[in-house]
């Protein structure tokens, strides 16, 4: 988180066991669900992020982008997230990767899979509070703040597809 924390005096403070928010990967009610849900290549993650300030700024997540489908299309893995409790803000932001010549596939997909891009073109806030579904569109990134004043703990559920890692290098850049 270091290298997203805004507020760099706070961080030379902090404690480096302060925890953030907490997520639970691959949940599922039952040993049946769980096979279901694996069969249609989704995975089930809740997140918990108590009310906490970092610094001068809300707490947040880390941040992440998607990769892209391996079936060599330019689309990254969408997401969708519901809010169960609380409020958030998911910051959107989409990266503009350069131009693709022909034959040059393999290398611009490498080159996002190490985060190398050249801009960001487009950035979206959405404000959400319980019940609200937001989804998270392909080639955007994202991160999840907690805007709570009153304090209030932000829990929420998300869908996505299983069998890949976020990327997390151009968040931190």
């Amino acid at each position: 988180m270091k290298e997203v924390v805004f507020d760099k005096a706070f961080l030379a403070s902090a404690s480096k066991e302060m925890e953030l928010y907490f997520m639970f990967r691959g949940v599922s009610k039952s040993e049946e669900d769980e096979r279901r849900i694996n069969k249609m290549g989704l995975r089930y993650d809740i997140t918990i992020i108590p009310p906490n300030t970092l610094g001068s700024e809300f707490v947040k997540t880390a941040g992440h982008y998607h990769p892209t489908f391996s079936d060599g299309s330019d689309l990254t893995f969408p997401e969708i997230y519901e809010v169960l409790e609380g409020e958030a803000h998911y910051l959107l932001q989409r990266r503009e990767e350069g131009k693709v010549q022909r034959g040059e596939k393999v290398q611009q997909r490498e080159k996002v899979q190490r985060g190398e891009a050249e801009k960001i073109t487009d950035v979206v806030v959405v404000k959400a509070e319980e019940g609200d579904k937001v989804l998270i569109p392909p080639n955007y990134g994202h991160v999840t703040i907690n805007p709570s004043e009153e304090k209030a703990t932000l829990k929420m559920a998300n869908w996505v597809a299983s069998g890949w890692s976020s990327i997390y290098e151009p968040i931190k850049r």
